[in-house]
Protein backbone atom coordinates (compact mmCIF):
# COMPACT_ATOMS: atom_id res chain seq x y z
CA UNK A 1 0.00 0.00 0.00
CA UNK A 2 1.44 3.36 -1.03
CA UNK A 3 1.13 6.24 1.42
CA UNK A 4 -0.16 9.57 0.12
CA UNK A 5 2.12 12.39 1.25
CA UNK A 6 0.48 14.60 3.86
CA UNK A 7 1.04 17.77 1.84
CA UNK A 8 -0.96 16.31 -1.08
CA UNK A 9 -3.86 15.50 1.22
CA UNK A 10 -3.75 19.01 2.65
CA UNK A 11 -3.59 20.66 -0.78
CA UNK A 12 -6.53 18.73 -2.16
CA UNK A 13 -8.77 18.72 0.90
CA UNK A 14 -11.72 21.08 0.15
CA UNK A 15 -11.85 22.48 3.68
CA UNK A 16 -8.12 23.07 3.87
CA UNK A 17 -7.81 24.51 0.38
CA UNK A 18 -10.77 26.88 0.98
CA UNK A 19 -9.21 28.11 4.22
CA UNK A 20 -5.82 28.51 2.55
CA UNK A 21 -7.34 30.34 -0.42
CA UNK A 22 -9.21 32.82 1.81
CA UNK A 23 -6.64 33.11 4.58
CA UNK A 24 -9.08 31.45 7.02
CA UNK A 25 -11.79 34.06 6.37
CA UNK A 26 -15.28 33.39 5.09
CA UNK A 27 -15.36 33.62 1.28
CA UNK A 28 -18.08 36.27 1.61
CA UNK A 29 -18.06 38.19 4.88
CA UNK A 30 -21.56 38.84 6.33
CA UNK A 31 -21.53 42.51 5.31
CA UNK A 32 -21.17 41.61 1.61
CA UNK A 33 -23.66 38.72 1.57
CA UNK A 34 -27.30 39.25 0.69
CA UNK A 35 -29.31 39.56 3.90
CA UNK A 36 -31.75 36.67 4.23
CA UNK A 37 -34.17 38.49 6.56
CA UNK A 38 -37.75 38.01 5.42
CA UNK A 39 -40.97 36.07 5.56
CA UNK A 40 -40.79 32.72 3.76
CA UNK A 41 -43.29 30.09 2.68
CA UNK A 42 -42.18 26.71 4.00
CA UNK A 43 -42.86 23.33 2.40
CA UNK A 44 -41.29 20.14 3.68
CA UNK A 45 -41.49 16.40 3.90
CA UNK A 46 -40.92 14.28 6.98
CA UNK A 47 -40.82 10.79 5.58
CA UNK A 48 -44.01 10.52 3.52
CA UNK A 49 -45.80 13.25 5.48
CA UNK A 50 -45.86 16.76 3.95
CA UNK A 51 -46.07 19.96 6.00
CA UNK A 52 -46.21 23.68 5.23
CA UNK A 53 -46.33 27.05 6.91
CA UNK A 54 -44.39 30.29 7.23
CA UNK A 55 -40.94 31.09 8.57
CA UNK A 56 -39.74 34.50 9.71
CA UNK A 57 -35.98 34.92 9.34
CA UNK A 58 -34.34 37.84 11.15
CA UNK A 59 -30.66 38.75 11.09
CA UNK A 60 -29.05 39.83 14.37
CA UNK A 61 -25.42 40.62 13.51
CA UNK A 62 -23.84 37.37 12.31
CA UNK A 63 -26.73 35.30 13.73
CA UNK A 64 -30.05 34.49 12.05
CA UNK A 65 -33.18 33.83 14.12
CA UNK A 66 -35.64 31.40 12.47
CA UNK A 67 -39.27 31.27 13.66
CA UNK A 68 -41.47 28.55 12.11
CA UNK A 69 -45.29 28.62 12.26
CA UNK A 70 -46.72 25.53 10.58
CA UNK A 71 -50.28 25.23 9.27
CA UNK A 72 -50.82 22.27 11.63
CA UNK A 73 -50.41 24.68 14.57
CA UNK A 74 -46.85 23.77 15.54
CA UNK A 75 -44.34 26.54 16.15
CA UNK A 76 -40.66 26.45 16.98
CA UNK A 77 -37.51 28.56 16.86
CA UNK A 78 -33.89 28.15 15.94
CA UNK A 79 -30.66 30.08 15.51
CA UNK A 80 -28.37 29.88 12.53
CA UNK A 81 -25.17 31.11 11.01
CA UNK A 82 -24.34 31.67 7.37
CA UNK A 83 -21.13 30.80 5.60
CA UNK A 84 -21.08 31.42 1.87
CA UNK A 85 -24.14 29.80 0.32
CA UNK A 86 -24.96 27.62 3.36
CA UNK A 87 -27.03 28.47 6.44
CA UNK A 88 -26.83 26.02 9.34
CA UNK A 89 -29.66 26.21 11.88
CA UNK A 90 -30.08 24.45 15.21
CA UNK A 91 -33.66 24.33 16.50
CA UNK A 92 -35.88 23.01 19.26
CA UNK A 93 -39.58 22.09 19.40
CA UNK A 94 -40.96 20.72 22.66
CA UNK A 95 -38.61 17.80 23.45
CA UNK A 96 -37.28 17.49 19.90
CA UNK A 97 -33.91 18.90 18.89
CA UNK A 98 -32.66 19.18 15.36
CA UNK A 99 -30.46 20.83 12.78
CA UNK A 100 -31.16 22.07 9.27
CA UNK A 101 -28.62 22.95 6.57
CA UNK A 102 -29.98 25.26 3.86
CA UNK A 103 -28.39 25.92 0.50
CA UNK A 104 -29.00 29.58 -0.44
CA UNK A 105 -30.27 29.74 -4.03
CA UNK A 106 -30.97 32.75 -6.26
CA UNK A 107 -34.41 34.32 -6.17
CA UNK A 108 -35.01 34.06 -2.44
CA UNK A 109 -35.06 30.29 -2.05
CA UNK A 110 -33.47 28.19 0.69
CA UNK A 111 -33.24 24.47 -0.09
CA UNK A 112 -32.79 22.47 3.12
CA UNK A 113 -32.17 19.07 4.62
CA UNK A 114 -32.85 18.42 8.30
CA UNK A 115 -32.44 15.80 11.00
CA UNK A 116 -33.84 15.53 14.52
CA UNK A 117 -33.78 13.41 17.62
CA UNK A 118 -36.43 12.63 20.26
CA UNK A 119 -40.09 12.87 19.54
CA UNK A 120 -40.39 12.95 15.75
CA UNK A 121 -40.62 9.21 15.22
CA UNK A 122 -37.91 9.45 12.57
CA UNK A 123 -34.85 10.09 14.74
CA UNK A 124 -31.67 10.47 12.73
CA UNK A 125 -33.34 10.27 9.30
CA UNK A 126 -32.78 13.08 6.80
CA UNK A 127 -35.79 15.11 5.57
CA UNK A 128 -36.30 17.98 3.11
CA UNK A 129 -37.58 21.53 3.48
CA UNK A 130 -37.75 24.45 1.05
CA UNK A 131 -38.23 28.08 2.05
CA UNK A 132 -39.42 30.51 -0.63
CA UNK A 133 -39.20 34.25 0.03
CA UNK A 134 -42.59 36.00 0.25
CA UNK A 135 -41.29 39.44 1.29
CA UNK A 136 -38.15 41.05 2.69
CA UNK A 137 -38.08 42.54 6.18
CA UNK A 138 -35.35 44.80 7.56
CA UNK A 139 -32.79 43.20 9.91
CA UNK A 140 -33.43 43.70 13.62
CA UNK A 141 -32.13 47.04 14.84
CA UNK A 142 -32.35 48.76 11.41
Amino acid sequence: MQMIPLYLMLCFSPAISDAARTGGRDPLPPATQEDLSGVYWCEGKQGKKAYRGTVIVTRLGALYLFQWQLVAGLSYEGVGIRRGDTVSVGWTMDKSRGATAYHVLPGGRLDGRWVSIVGTGTDGESHTETLTLLRRVPPAGD
